[in-house]
């Protein structure tokens, strides 16, 4: 998929008319063309190993679940999407700032190209601090991105996991007074079966 899908970019640059390109900048063609392309890739490799294997190991650790205690997997499956939903707001968050460092990694792309295939140019009016000022601002500005970036990535994996304590406690709590009840719904065995397999299969 990723070779047919270069091959189609590359047929499709030499297709399009030269109009195009006095209004886009070679370098976000270039970006889009290397390092978007590989992005799909990555993208694809996970995404064939989650459908393989995410969708199994659910339905047989909901079924288990639901075979020991159908009430408090009943409050774990009303839970999860609020869960799912505080993770997904760090994942919009992550999506924009990659967005708009992609848009800024194209723009030194354009400058590396426009100095590379000028320099005669601006040796001729010494204009090389201006351009060599140009690109430090554009790098300093991808330079912060990328830090935000790699800040909100460090910061979805402690997040997802105080959620999922989170979630847990709430089972503890709730399987806890069901054990405690002693209205035999739930024996003490079947409840650390449920926490031990609810954290290892449902909550990872």
């Amino acid at each position: 998929m990723v070779r047919d899908l270069r091959n189609k970019n590359d047929e499709k640059s030499l297709e399009l008319p030269l109009s195009y390109y006095s209004d886009e900048r070679k370098g976000d063609i270039i970006s889009r063309m290397t390092t978007d392309v590989q992005e799909i890739e990555w993208s694809i490799m996970q995404t064939l190993e989650l459908i393989f294997r995410e969708p199994l190991l659910i339905i047989i650790s909901v079924v288990m679940l639901l075979s020991i205690s159908p009430y408090l997997t009943l409050y774990v499956l009303l839970l999860l999407p609020i869960a799912g939903a505080i993770v997904a707001l760090v994942g919009k968050s992550l999506k924009r700032s990659a967005i708009k460092s992609k848009a800024v990694y194209g723009t030194l792309f354009s400058i590396m190209e426009e100095t590379l295939g000028a320099l005669k140019v601006i040796k001729a009016f010494t204009a090389e601090k201006f351009l060599q000022r140009k690109y430090e601002d554009v790098n300093q500005q991808h330079y912060k991105l990328s830090v935000g970036i790699y800040r909100k990535t460090d910061l979805a994996s402690p997040i997802s996991e105080s959620v999922v304590v989170g979630v847990l406690m709430f089972v503890m709590f709730l399987g806890g007074s069901m054990v405690l009840s002693g209205d035999g719904v739930l024996t003490a065995a079947a409840f650390m079966g449920y926490l031990l397999l609810h954290h290892k299969y449902f909550l990872q």
